[in-house]
């Protein structure tokens, strides 16, 4: 099926489809859906089997051909979910979390009522995660291998865990140096990058160590990682850095001030197999960089509004949320190919039914290739 079942598409979080729609020309709206609970709020669709999946303010499902409600929960849902394929059950589970428990939910096809909980896992008793997070998007579920990763933090433990994907049952735990940001798991391996300074990798079947490094001498800012077949790449504060996926060895670092004293990259590597992106603060305002895997080096810049989030790769376009807008970027030169505005920032898109699904918050959004 031509779905986006989690934030960044895939487990490694790389925001890159390659045979995903590339609209060159400015699209068409195949429809647009005013959303039942308006609260402001952008985080990430999911397009899976058919069905768009939106918690901007409130769950919400509708048919990916024309918008039509399936099913609305008007209870908040916490950060962008991600989709478990039917295992236990005789449909997909969404799986979340509000920063203090994970959950799994059964979409259903009623079209009101409340969460229809399958699992929860035990609440803390203290936590602090709802104070300490950049960003909703931060730390989703990531699916794979046959489990649920998540970031955890009680106040006093910080930790990633693997859970059952059918009852929510830990698996495993690790205790992890500070709070992680969304994990990235690839080839088995799941890679972490915690709010102290914190590069490691663990067995996903085991969550045993497999390297672990402290690259900074000082405590920066939250990190971030994206893995690749060609590379593992983190972000913290002004770096960009990037590790030998199975040695750990660092390849290269770079610090992105350009010609400037300031710089803060904004969010997850966007990371496809020719280019590392990562939209960044300087001096002389935001920018989307467009970085050599191998070297680090820039390959061009792009002016961008004053919105910090991860862009999407679908094809040789790069969909980029500007301040009111959504960018269309060519790829490889970063040249405008077309700007689609809306009422507020909008989300990351989710790119899968021949569509692009974004929300502003207000508008659920599904665009087309223009006939």
């Amino acid at each position: 099926m031509d779905d986006w079942p989690l934030v960044g598409y895939d487990s490694a979080g790389t925001a890159y489809k390659p045979d995903g729609l590339s609209l060159r020309a400015k699209p068409a709206v195949r429809w647009k859906r005013t959303l039942p609970n308006v609260t402001g709020r952008s985080p990430t669709p999911l397009i899976y089997d058919g069905t768009v999946y939106s918690t901007a303010g409130s769950f919400l499902t509708v048919d990916a051909t024309d918008g039509t409600t399936q099913t609305h929960r008007r209870q908040p849902f916490g950060v962008t979910p991600a989709i478990a394929t039917a295992t236990a059950y005789r449909n997909e589970t969404v799986v979340s979390t509000d920063g203090r428990r994970v959950y799994g939910v059964n979409p259903g096809t009623d079209l009101r009522g409340d969460l229809r909980y399958r699992w929860r896992t035990p609440e803390p008793k203290s936590s602090f995660i709802q104070s300490l997070l950049p960003s909703g998007d931060a730390v989703s579920p990531v699916i794979a291998d046959g489990h649920v990763f998540v970031p955890h933090d009680t106040g006093v433990e910080s930790s990633v865990r693997a859970l059952d994907p059918s009852d929510g049952r830990e698996r495993w735990r690790y205790r992890s140096d500070g709070l992680s940001s969304r994990v990235s798991v690839y080839d088995g391996v799941v890679y972490i990058a915690t709010w102290v300074n914190e590069f490691a990798t663990l067995d996903a079947e085991t969550g045993d160590v497999r390297w672990r490094r402290q690259p900074f001498r000082e405590v920066l800012t939250w990190g971030y990682v994206t893995a690749a077949d060609h590379g593992v790449y983190g972000t913290r504060d002004d770096y960009a850095i990037a590790f030998d996926r199975k040695t750990g060895k660092r390849r290269w670092l770079r610090r992105l001030t350009g010609d400037g004293k300031y710089a803060k990259i904004q969010g997850t590597p966007t990371v496809t197999d020719e280019t590392v992106y990562v939209q960044i603060t300087r001096d002389d305002g935001d920018l989307l960089l467009a970085l050599d895997p191998r070297s680090g080096t820039t390959r061009w810049e792009k002016p961008v509004g004053e919105y910090k989030r991860t862009p999407v790769v679908a094809g040789d376009t790069v969909y980029v949320p500007d301040s009111r807008a959504l960018l269309a970027l060519d790829a490889k030169t970063g040249d405008e190919r077309w700007k689609f505005e809306t009422e507020k920032a909008p989300s990351p898109p989710a790119v899968g039914a021949g569509m692009v699904v974004f929300t502003d918050g207000f508008e659920l959004y599904a665009l087309e290739a223009s006939r």
